[in-house]
């Protein structure tokens, strides 16, 4: 048995696409069966499988905030549709520069690497222009790209000793909440 979720917010106009969404497999408490269920692919989805390490916060654009997730690899910053943190501004550059963030093997902490991507406009890291030189960023430095400032709040699980939990996690997945981005939707 195959069910789309059916919410007008997360459904596509083109039910043809269906398919191309996230598959999951749910007991259906009603009748005791297994029900696969397609879900549109979420616009987080391209980040899903990599560790969460922080966000960029900003009251830029939006009085009440915005925020975007910082995954671990290449974070692309930039007013281009494939960019992971879009900013939708004439000042910022489609592809204006990439967060990078990996692990530093000799502290087991996570490194922030900020570049520009030689964008028009700039990338200056607490009032410094970056240039082309990579910026290794630090908790709570302030970025300006274009006419937006983000926060970078760095969240490294290692450096607080935060762990996974597979118990918790299957305890999740045979409830309804198994799904980390349903609070998103």
């Amino acid at each position: 048995m195959v069910a789309a979720i059916n919410r007008p917010d997360a459904m596509k106009k083109d039910q043809t696409n269906i398919d191309k969404g996230v598959e999951q497999t749910r007991m259906d408490s009603k009748t005791d069966q297994k029900t696969k269920v397609i879900r549109p692919e979420h616009p987080f989805a391209k980040h899903q499988n990599r560790i969460l390490v922080g966000f960029l916060v900003s009251f830029s654009a939006h009085e009440a905030g915005q925020f975007w997730l910082l995954k671990e690899g290449n974070n692309t910053i930039g007013s281009s549709p494939d960019a992971n943190i879009k900013l939708n501004d004439e000042t910022v550059t489609q592809q204006h520069a990439l967060l990078n963030i990996r692990i530093d093997r000799k502290t087991n902490r996570f490194r922030y690497t900020l570049k520009d991507e030689n964008s028009t406009n700039g990338t200056f890291v607490n009032g410094e222009d970056i240039v082309m030189e990579p910026y290794i960023c630090q908790h709570f430095d302030k970025i300006q790209i274009g006419d937006y400032t983000l926060l970078l709040v760095k969240v490294d699980k290692n450096e607080h000793d935060m762990i996974y939990n597979p118990e918790l996690f299957e305890q999740l997945n045979n409830d309804d909440l198994s799904d980390p981005w349903a609070f998103l939707k």
